[in-house]
């Protein structure tokens, strides 16, 4: 993974791949650390007027996950990610960031989904995600649910940047299944299987 990730960072692209990662999102959920995790309802019009029509772009998403790689599509950071980071003057995506170039905060927008930011970098997506219409953010740690009092806690309880706490409308999670440690299992079955064409979650 680190020789990977020193590869994206110098700007290099690789031939893309939609998978199921659900089992590593349930890994690492259970952190001890805790993590903000962001909702938003995708206004079902958003997504009717274009070329993927009523779904939202599920058939697409389903076509690239099938195929097995996806001639079209290649996974990068964005161009400015290796200059900022490594100083690199140099992307492979420099012409066709968004269009044939994307990461996993920009894929929604290759199948007609809006995205809340262009880079897709999450320390800048997230807070601007929180920030939409409809979005809202809970909190989860170690296993378990917390309050948005707990969130917004100054004892550090989640270790997440000060520009997403200040983005996010916390909600209470008393109405997610008596916050049980099901109920993540349940949110992120939804987010990458069930019901693409009304959430999109991180």
């Amino acid at each position: 993974m680190g020789k990977l990730i020193g590869k994206l960072l110098h700007g290099e692209a690789f031939p893309g791949k939609v998978g199921n990662d659900k089992e590593h999102f349930l890994e690492a959920i259970q952190s001890e650390f805790g993590y903000i995790l962001v909702f938003w309802d995708v206004p079902q019009h958003l997504c009717s007027n274009n070329e993927y029509g009523q779904d939202c772009g599920l058939k697409a998403v389903l076509r690239d996950f099938y195929s097995e790689r996806i001639r079209d599509k290649s996974y990068a950071f964005p161009p400015s990610a290796p200059r900022e980071l490594t100083g690199v003057n140099y992307s492979a995506c420099d012409e066709n960031w968004g269009r044939s170039c994307f990461n996993c905060g920009t894929y929604p927008a290759s199948v007609g989904v809006p995205i809340p930011e262009e880079s897709g970098m999450l320390d800048r997506y997230l807070p601007k995600m929180a920030s939409l219409p409809g979005a809202f953010c809970r909190c989860y740690k170690a296993g378990e649910w917390l309050s948005s009092e707990s969130c917004l806690a100054s004892s550090g309880m989640i270790h997440q940047p000060e520009k997403l706490k200040t983005s996010c409308k916390f909600e209470n999670p008393t109405e997610i299944n008596n916050c049980n440690e099901e109920s993540i299992e349940w949110w992120i079955d939804r987010a990458i299987n069930n019901e693409w064409i009304s959430r999109v979650s991180v």
